[in-house]
C-alpha cells in the first residue's frame, strides 16, 4: 500500500468514523481489486461517486491522489463528483464552484472521465 492509499484511508476514517470499521473489513485495496476484476471480466467502466467537502478532500493534491489510485489499477473509470450539500446537523461545508471544477480538471487531465452532479433545489453551484 502506497502513501496515496494511506492518505485516502485516513481521510475516510476521519470524516466517517462509522466507516472506520468498514474500511478495516473492506479495505480500499480490496475495493479497487474488485473494481479491477469487474472491469477485466466485463470490459465495462467502473463508476465512482466522490463527495467533495470544502477544505477536507477537495484539494488539488486529493484530486491527484484519487487519479493515481484509479490509474494504479488500470481501470476504465468515471468519477461523479458530488459537491456537499450543507445540512444543519453537520459542520461540513460545500466547496466553491471553482474548486469543484479545478478538481474535475485535474482528473480529466489524467484521462479520467469526470462529471459534476447537478444540484437540485435551493442551492446551486
Amino acid at each position: 500500500m502506497d502513501s496515496t492509499h494511506t492518505s485516502i484511508i485516513n481521510l475516510v476514517s476521519e470524516v466517517c468514523p462509522v466507516a472506520n470499521g468498514s474500511a478495516k473489513a473492506y479495505p480500499i485495496d480490496a475495493i479497487m481489486q474488485d473494481a479491477q476484476d469487474y472491469f477485466q471480466r466485463t470490459g465495462r467502466r467502473v463508476s465512482f461517486e466522490y463527495t467533495l467537502l470544502a477544505n477536507i478532500n477537495d484539494s488539488l493534491d486529493e484530486a491527484r491522489a484519487l487519479g493515481r489510485l484509479i490509474k494504479a489499477y488500470n481501470l476504465a473509470a468515471h468519477v461523479n463528483l458530488i459537491p456537499w450539500n450543507p445540512v444543519d446537523e453537520s459542520d461540513f461545508q460545500r466547496p466553491s464552484r471553482n474548486g469543484v471544477y479545478r478538481f474535475k480538471n485535474i482528473l480529466e487531465g489524467m484521462n479520467i472521465s469526470t462529471s459534476v452532479r447537478s444540484t437540485r433545489g435551493a442551492l446551486h453551484i
